[in-house]
């Protein structure tokens, strides 16, 4: 349900980025494993705070990678899914500090980015030949792929650009059109050429009514109870965060779809908490 819109923007290098070091292989075939997010993103209702990516274009959201895969296929490769593929292909870093990461802006609209910076388009390729960034918003969940053409020419190209839920098959992918103008959720599309410079692919997830009418009952010592009402047809459930200054929120728990209560414990006495519900 996650809407495709394909645009032309500015590709910006990072700036003073962390580079993670590999967690096994090389930079021909290699991953780099528990990178931090920075914040919670929400990835079809559910909940990640790490990423990992292989050298071969691809990543996974809380997970670990053991295959670098350099074989790409969005129906149904990829360990473990989801997929987040901004150019799954057989590509060459040249050097692992060509893969880097930074968080940027403040709470409750961090972007976190990660960059390819000049890699091989295929590993056979000579020179520079792309630049690319992976973009997670914290805000609205949306993920976003950014491109940069470098002046090496492609060799033997045909990436799959896109992403994937965690199951397989028709129906649990997108999968970007050589031409950037669409996507396919049947039949995996290959890319040939080179995206153009700021050329940018967005996917949105819908975004349901918010929760209303936040009241609070069973109130003890250690304990409370969060009522609300359900206000939209299409969640995937409710999330709960606590703050102890109204400011500083974080994960407390989450509920399935249709559930308007949540018992929290295991409070401290005497101390006043605030809530969000999502």
């Amino acid at each position: 349900n996650y809407t495709f819109a394909g645009s032309t923007g500015t590709f910006t290098a990072l700036t003073t980025p962390t580079n993670p070091a590999l967690s096994a292989g090389d930079v021909d075939d290699g991953y780099f494993n528990n990178i931090p997010i920075g914040f919670d993103f929400w990835y079809m209702g559910t909940r990640y705070t790490t990423i990992s990516a292989s050298t071969n274009g691809w990543l996974t959201l809380g997970a670990n990678i053991t295959d670098a895969s350099y074989t790409r296929d969005i129906v149904s490769g990829g360990a473990p899914r989801p997929v987040l593929a901004p150019l799954w292909d057989d590509l060459h870093l040249q050097v692992a500090t060509n893969v880097s990461y930074r968080v940027t802006g403040s709470s409750p609209n961090r972007i976190f980015t990660i960059q390819y910076l000049n890699v091989r388009w295929n590993y056979t390729a000579t020179g520079n030949t792309i630049s690319f960034q992976t973009k997670l918003y914290e805000g609205t969940g949306k993920v976003e792929f950014v491109y940069r053409p470098e002046t090496g020419a492609l060799a033997s190209a045909s990436a799959h650009i896109g992403i994937t839920a965690t199951s397989t098959g028709a129906g649990n992918f997108l999968s970007v059109t050589n031409a950037g103008t669409g996507v396919n959720s049947t039949t995996a599309q290959s890319v040939t050429t080179k995206p153009v410079s700021g050329r940018t692919y967005g996917f949105t997830p819908p975004i349901p009514t918010a929760p209303g009418s936040l009241t609070f009952t069973g109130v003890s010592g250690t304990a409370m109870t969060l009522n609300w009402s359900d206000l939209s047809s299409n969640e995937r459930g409710f999330v709960v965060y606590s703050s102890s200054d109204g400011v500083n929120y974080s994960f407390a728990s989450q509920t399935a779809a249709g559930i308007t209560s949540s018992v929290q414990s295991g409070l401290t006495a005497g101390l006043t908490y605030y809530w969000k519900v999502y």
